[in-house]
């Protein structure tokens, strides 16, 4: 789970800092290289284009608050980190997370992959399945995941089926769930378990 961890986020450095870089050079233009242009069209004496307009508009905003709208910035994320710190904001920021275009999918293919292999490492070690799932769903890293974990092994308790309780939470796809099932009817839910794991890695890989 670490070695994968430190994969993703080595993954992602490089997207980051090109995000993070052009962040500064577009702020740049419109503080410093715009107004610059601003000079020249007054110097026209005719109404300018709208987007045009537009960009000169928040050029000249950008040149005068720019004090105001980094420091804005900033009181964002330290409210942001401080409301994903409480149990509802990090609920909140969990599910948000599942939901990104591109982001939202590799997270749900990390978290399936570690439910996978955690689940197969306790059931195949002796411990009750029911047990097996509160522990992983309080070591999966999700808490929307976690939760629906939780409810499922309470029916699971109750007499039901993994598959079937995990399907009603709408979270896991298709294929692991019919994986599932077919280790249960098989006594092999260990190793189909592995196999799903095993999969989602190599995803999380490409």
């Amino acid at each position: 789970s670490e070695a994968l961890k430190k994969k993703v986020l080595s993954a992602m450095y490089y997207p980051a800092t090109v995000m993070v870089f052009a962040l500064l050079v577009v702020s740049g233009l419109f503080i410093f290289i715009i107004p610059r242009f601003a000079e020249i069209y007054q110097g026209f004496g005719s109404e300018l284009p709208g987007p045009t307009q537009v960009f000169l508009n928040i050029s000249r905003f950008m040149q005068h608050n720019w004090i105001i709208v980094f420091g804005l910035l900033l009181a964002l994320i330290f409210i942001a980190r401080k409301v994903v710190r409480t149990p509802k904001g990090r609920f909140w920021f969990d599910k948000f997370k599942l939901s990104l275009p591109l982001l939202g999918p590799l997270v749900r293919k990390i978290v399936i992959a570690r439910f996978a292999r955690t689940l197969s490492l306790l059931y195949a070690g002796g411990v009750p399945i029911v047990e097996s799932m509160d522990l992983v769903a309080t070591s999966c890293g999700n808490l929307v995941i976690e939760k629906a974990l939780l409810d499922a092994s309470a029916q699971v308790l109750e007499g039901e089926g993994i598959a079937s309780t995990l399907e009603k939470s709408k979270i896991f796809p298709n294929m692991v769930l019919h994986m599932l099932d077919v280790g249960e009817r098989s006594g092999k839910l260990s190793d189909m378990l592995g196999k799903v794991a095993e999969y989602y890695d190599s995803q999380v890989d490409s």
